[in-house]
């Protein structure tokens, strides 16, 4: 395929895409297909900031039960809002440890996770002692010592693979 059919199809694709984005009727757009080599440029059409490791995650997730060489616009809207739902919420999560961190390195000590886990969760003591140690074993520092610290960027992170399992 020449380069400006490419992007006449691509400009088209877009176009859909929005007018999915819109109307939210899926079934109008279950025959629209985004090629997978055009899937980083599609994507940097519609204007979405991802890495490539995002990029990588969302083609894999779309693309892991098929070797198919091309992707449902349906599926992709899916994929993305369900990619950016969980982005936000890790964001959020991220934001509400950051105003904890009082001295902006990033990482809060175990205590003081500790306390302000029981204040603002429904954790239980053994659920938060499993937390804790699983993201201290990511930096090495098992078993607890006084004063340990964590990157909580990393914690919140862990949360979110761990819950994909």
């Amino acid at each position: 395929m020449e380069k400006a059919e490419t992007v006449t199809l691509l400009s088209n694709l877009v176009e859909q895409f929005e007018k999915l984005e819109t109307t939210k009727k899926l079934d109008d757009f279950s025959d629209s297909f985004v090629e997978r080599v055009n899937l980083r440029a599609f994507l940097d059409l519609m204007r979405y900031k991802l890495s490539d490791e995002e990029v990588a995650s969302i083609e894999a997730n779309l693309c892991s039960d098929s070797e198919g060489e091309a992707i449902k616009l349906v599926d992709l809207y899916l994929e993305l809002k369900d990619h950016f739902k969980k982005n936000s919420l890790k964001r959020e999560m991220q934001e509400a440890f950051r105003v904890f961190d009082q001295q902006r390195k990033g990482k809060l000590s175990v205590s003081f996770f500790r306390l302000v886990m029981k204040k603002y969760s429904s954790i239980s003591d053994e659920d938060l002692d499993l937390l804790i140690m699983d993201c201290l074993e990511m930096k090495k520092l098992a078993p607890i010592e006084a004063g340990a610290e964590f990157d909580y960027v990393e914690f919140v992170n862990r949360l979110f693979e761990l819950q994909q399992k």
